[in-house]
């Protein structure tokens, strides 16, 4: 009889376990989903940054729309990625957008535009809210994929 008991025990004390370890999982995925959003959203800005600019020229530019589809196609490829590798994927996206912060930077220095103000503050709110949102959620993205490592069918 207290087998039986002992059984129950054991059985609902792994129940709670998995419960909070749900729990826990579905709190980093909040934080990694926050993280993808926002690396979508830099490729769909910049995408309509880059169609501003050829109606702004009057032409399609080829230097431009290669770079627009590179820098773009980066970010949505390290969106998806965050399902496989949320903290790799988080890393790799906010180096890649302050990297292409600082391009925009070193371009309107070497085209001599005389916008490098611009060039460092347009847009701050956006950059501000995306760099603020991959930096507060590596920790989410980071515990996430050591859970995805452990057990690679979560």
């Amino acid at each position: 009889m207290s087998e039986y008991k002992n059984d129950d025990t054991e059985s609902i004390l792994a129940e709670d376990v998995n419960s909070y370890r749900d729990i826990e999982i579905r709190g980093y995925e909040d934080g990694v989903r926050k993280v993808r959003n926002a690396l979508f959203w830099s490729a769909g800005i910049i995408a309509l940054e880059h169609i501003i600019a050829f109606f702004q020229l009057g032409e399609i530019n080829n230097i431009i729309l290669i770079q627009g589809l590179i820098i773009v196609g980066a970010f949505v490829g390290l969106g998806f990625y965050t399902q496989k590798k949320p903290y790799t994927a988080n890393i790799l996206g906010l180096t890649v957008f302050i990297l292409w912060w600082l391009y925009l930077i070193v371009i309107n220095v070497l085209i001599g535009s005389g916008e490098i103000l611009s060039a460092i503050f347009g847009g701050i709110i956006f950059k501000i809210i995306i760099l603020t949102i991959l930096i507060k959620n590596l920790s989410d993205a980071k515990e996430l994929q050591a859970i995805k490592n452990e057990d690679p069918y979560i």
